[in-house]
């Protein structure tokens, strides 16, 4: 089974999940609480040695902070700001050095996003995992389901270069330095509340499992189709130096760029760049449900998938 079909699974284990304070539940970057007079967001997100990374190239430090970003990505995809985060971690031993080095990085992510810690759980493991849970606040939350039929399909940065990163690390390749840090320590798009605040946002996901995957999620939960212009995807120099041929693979199946994809209505007024990330539209949603469309034909879904080596 793949993670999609394993969470289709599990939401028809849980009880009945109707619930008045319950405004979004499975199924979107994060759930969406009623809480007095506002809305709380809840993610978690975890990363797990020999899957996600591998010790000899993933400093302690770099772990920290990713698993804050990663799950902080998910509540700014949601035009949310993250506030407050719970941190587990499985260790082998009670290596001092190594926690003091994961947490570290934690306080510095902490630091800059201004994402407080406010416990945790601690295990013993015989290898080495962290998971993040952080809550933040919404006014009007935007989801993966609200694009509609002409939108301008929207995407920051450079996505891609996170999955060429890890491939250079992997394999022990020396340079690539940017690629390799895109990988290490992404910093999730808090950027996007601006564009939140300045105009019509109808779709929102990050990119955590490649552009095509993240978009198909954005065209099941909205019923809508999509068009695309191949060449007008936003593909690093830096991608197409370390590997002309693989570079448009790296940017539509990639991940873990945590970039942000989005919609807005056409004729929308979108500036090129946002305080330094720039902004490309690489097409538009189309009503035909399902449907990936460019002008050389229909285009895959690419993306990473939890399961798919298990």
């Amino acid at each position: 089974m793949d993670e999609n079909t394993i969470i289709s699974r599990i939401e028809t284990i849980l009880p009945d999940k109707k619930n008045p304070d319950v405004v979004v539940g499975i199924g979107d970057d994060a759930a969406v609480v009623r809480w007095k007079d506002g809305l709380l967001l809840f993610t978690c997100d975890a990363l797990v040695e020999g899957t996600h990374f591998r010790r000899e190239y993933f400093p302690l430090y770099n772990l920290g902070w990713k698993v804050m970003a990663a799950s902080a990505s998910d509540i700014y995809s949601m035009g949310g700001v993250p506030k407050f985060a719970l941190l587990s971690l499985g260790i082998p031993g009670g290596r001092e050095k190594e926690i003091d080095e994961i947490y570290r990085g934690v306080k510095d992510f902490s630091s800059r996003f201004q994402v407080m810690v406010v416990g945790g759980n601690l295990t013993f493991s015989s290898f080495l995992w962290i998971e993040s849970t952080v809550i933040g606040v919404a006014e009007e939350p935007i989801l993966r389901r609200g694009a509609q039929e002409g939108d301008l399909i929207v995407v920051s940065g450079y996505p891609g270069e996170a999955r060429a990163g890890r491939e250079l690390l992997e394999k022990g390749i020396k340079g690539y330095t940017h690629l390799k840090e895109k990988f290490l320590k992404p910093s999730p798009r808090k950027e996007i509340l601006k564009i939140v605040k300045e105009m019509q946002v109808r779709a929102m996901i990050d990119i955590s499992d490649g552009v095509g995957k993240d978009l198909k999620r954005i065209l099941k939960e909205s019923r809508k189709g999509a068009f695309l212009k191949k060449d007008k995807f936003p593909i690093s120099p830096a991608l197409k130096d370390f590997s002309p041929e693989k570079a448009f693979h790296y940017f539509w199946g990639g991940g873990e760029d945590y970039e942000i994809l989005f919609t807005v209505p056409e004729g929308s007024h979108l500036p090129p760049s946002i305080e330094g990330v720039n902004l490309t539209v690489i097409g538009r949603i189309t009503g035909n449900e399902g449907e990936i469309i460019t002008p050389e034909g229909k285009l895959e879904a690419e993306g990473f998938d939890h399961f798919a080596r298990v």
